[in-house]
């Protein structure tokens, strides 16, 4: 105890010269008076300490209310100290007081649980009231939506990844087959072998599905047969894969009030391995020229010296698209694990 009244005292000090509580240092004077004096077997250290937790318990709860885990580290341990102190009042000098003393420690005690469990009942009195049902509806401020189409990585830009669609139920999803299957052909080699880590989630707008490869190899299939429409390679250096190359998606761009028609109106933008972020017609695959430099901009400009990757960032969520301009995160994750992954799309539907 007398310890215990040391470390509140000197931090209770210190905690007053910056205007702080005066809570702790007086607390902390008391306690180690009590503690001597339990040493010298005197019942006035037993009666000051029971002084100290009553006032430490009313500061409580002026302090915190009923606000249980704010009471945790208020009560409990004086609480402790209590009855620890009760444990020992028999081995005390004899005193006509110390009958009386068991049982105010006992009260004290009993309204510290009573303190504690107060809430609990509130809140199982609530429970037990019956609610009106309640409808909820929750809005999605996102510009897409899910539905037909799946263009964003988590379906929109709120990222709720919720599809409304319900053609495929629990009742129906055991006798799904498979339609088709395609090979990127991006697998690992000598130089890369287990650093390949398949996260994908492809892009579905419109007539197109966008799917990506380890190595930011980005390919526009059919959705309906698989058929490849176009595909393009940033032709990443296999130096940019010291740890995971774990590609997560693409993001899908359209330019606002662009004439359908014309080049890169709509665009599927990409942040690679190597520290750049590319855009590219979604209708051909081809470079978006009047962006950055040939299409691409180097986001490694600029930053000094630093590893091979985008700073170490190995698994890359999609770049986002604010307002009406693109952009792209990188984002650092240096917990990858290492892990081989196949390089295969597979399309399912239910079985007729």
């Amino acid at each position: 105890m007398v310890i215990v009244g040391i470390v509140l005292a000197v931090g209770g000090g210190r905690l007053i010269s910056l205007g702080g509580s005066f809570y702790y240092l007086p607390v902390g004077i008391g306690l180690i008076i009590s503690g001597v004096l339990l040493w010298l077997r005197r019942f006035e250290g037993a009666l000051l300490y029971l002084l100290i937790f009553l006032a430490t318990l009313i500061w409580a709860g002026w302090e915190v209310g009923s606000n249980g885990w704010a009471l945790v580290p208020r009560l409990v341990g004086p609480a402790v100290l209590l009855v620890f102190t009760l444990a020992v009042s028999p081995m005390l000098r004899r005193h006509q007081y110390l009958p009386a003393f068991a049982v105010a420690s006992i009260c004290l005690l009993a309204i510290t649980v009573v303190v504690f469990a107060a809430p609990h009942f509130e809140s199982a009195q609530a429970a037990a009231t019956p609610v009106p049902p309640v409808t909820l509806a929750v809005n999605d401020p996102s510009p897409i939506q899910t539905g037909a189409d799946w263009p964003a990585y988590g379906g929109s830009y709120s990222a709720r990844r919720y599809s409304p669609l319900k053609q495929i139920n629990r009742d129906n999803v055991g006798s799904l087959t498979r339609v088709w299957d395609i090979h990127t052909g991006d697998m690992p080699v000598k130089n890369t072998k287990n650093t390949y880590g398949a996260e994908n989630t492809p892009l579905k707008v419109g007539d197109t599905l966008y799917v990506c490869t380890p190595k930011d190899i980005i390919v526009a299939l059919d959705p309906a047969t698989g058929k490849q429409r176009w595909r393009f390679d940033p032709q990443v250096p296999d130096e940019s894969i010291p740890y995971t190359a774990a590609w997560r998606g693409v993001s899908y761009y359209a330019v606002p009030d662009a004439v359908a028609s014309q080049d890169c109106a709509t665009r599927i933008v990409e942040g690679t391995l190597d520290a750049r972020i590319i855009e590219i017609d979604a209708k051909t695959g081809k470079r978006c020229q009047q962006f950055g430099h040939g299409g691409e901009v180097s986001t490694a400009v600029g930053i000094g010296e630093h590893d091979p990757g985008c700073s170490r960032s190995r698994r890359r969520r999609p770049s986002f698209v604010a307002s009406s301009s693109p952009g792209i995160r990188c984002l650092m994750d240096r917990s990858a694990t290492r892990r081989p992954a196949s390089s295969r799309a597979t399309m399912r539907r239910q079985a007729s």
